[in-house]
């Protein structure tokens, strides 16, 4: 885990000031990492970021503007969602399933929790092309727990996975945001109209926002059918500066989304960021359980146990976490600064 999300939960609290902002329900950071608290406490803000991307639309198709994007980029495999009269805005990006064959999942890594390697099935389903955004969490919650803010296209952090999918662990309780992004949908009739599309696509009768399987996760950042071949190292790459805010590079520090290489399906920030909630539990034997009947379809772990499953890695973890096997464990109410999450649509 990376330099300062690593240490383990429920350690006692530190009396300095300087690291106030670290405890409480978000953990609290050890001795060691004192020093390094109080710089980031004591720092002034850094306004060097590129400008985020912006939204158009031209013929009711969703054309984005990057920030390294001069002309537009027509997008028809996305659907857009819109919060609070069209200023805030949510896409989502088709991933096609998978061949009768599968696509490989798991890979070697530092501490063994990602083998065997085992084919898996998906069917098709939608990914947001973007972590959730402070903006975003706010319209639809109306609060920011998140540390580093001041920009709107910062992702969100210190969200708990029961924040997002609540107590039920089926998005229903009334607090969560899985059960208000519902809800803040609703008040602008262009979205029925997508959510119809986007089930027209998947051919259900109706589809709904949730957390992404953790295979539904890593087919998704190794780029879907195409790219998954390539054995990229990170989303998208074997360049981890190329598409990835990590240790070496983050300045201490989330960055607003969409600055990075997205890989081949279009998704930003799968690997680096923040480290992203996925819906399974998480069993050490839970691999060698799948690769028994290879390959399974469509397979997340619901048998509880007191961990759930994050992927992807953070802005303060090294290479080794930020490459697409890694896996990361952590209680389902546990909140911290490089914790995030990007919501499916299945």
């Amino acid at each position: 885990m990376g330099r300062c999300g690593g240490f383990a939960e429920g350690r006692s609290k530190s009396s300095s000031k300087s690291t106030q902002n670290f405890q409480g329900v978000w953990g609290t950071a050890p001795k060691k990492y004192k020093k390094y608290l109080k710089s980031v406490a004591l720092r002034p803000k850094r306004r060097t970021f590129q400008k985020c991307a912006t939204f158009r639309h031209f013929d009711r198709k969703s054309v984005i503007l990057s920030p390294k994007r001069k002309t537009p980029m027509n997008t028809d495999n996305t659907l857009t969602f819109h919060l609070k009269d069209q200023t805030i805005e949510i896409e989502m990006v088709f991933v096609e399933g998978t061949d009768k064959n599968g696509f490989t999942m798991g890979g070697e890594s530092s501490d063994n929790s990602s083998l065997p390697v085992h084919p898996v099935r998906l069917s098709d389903y939608w990914i947001g092309k973007y972590l959730i955004t402070q903006g975003l969490y706010e319209a639809v919650m109306g609060t920011n727990l998140s540390y580093f803010q001041g920009e709107v296209n910062r992702p969100v952090e210190r969200v708990s996975w029961e924040d997002i999918m609540g107590k039920s662990g089926e998005g229903r309780d009334s607090d969560c945001f899985i059960y208000k992004l519902h809800e803040a949908l609703n008040s602008h009739p262009a979205n029925q109209e997508a959510l119809e599309k986007a089930a027209k696509i998947l051919g259900k009768k109706e589809v709904k926002f949730t957390l992404p399987s953790e295979a539904q996760w890593e087919y998704s950042a190794k780029g879907g059918k195409e790219e998954s071949q390539k054995g990229y190292e990170f989303s998208g790459s074997n360049e981890i500066d190329e598409v990835a805010w990590y240790w070496e590079n983050s300045y201490r520090e989330t960055k607003p989304v969409g600055l990075k290489k997205p890989n081949g399906l279009g998704l930003y920030d799968m690997s680096g960021n923040l480290w992203e909630w996925c819906m399974d539990y998480y069993d050490g034997e839970y691999y060698e359980k799948c690769n028994i009947h290879p390959p399974l379809l469509n397979p997340v772990n619901l048998v509880p146990y007191p961990h759930r499953v994050l992927r992807g890695g953070g802005w303060n973890d090294g290479r080794e976490d930020v490459r697409l096997p890694y896996r990361f464990i952590r209680t389902p109410t546990y909140r911290y600064f490089n914790l995030g999450f990007r919501i499916c649509l299945a």
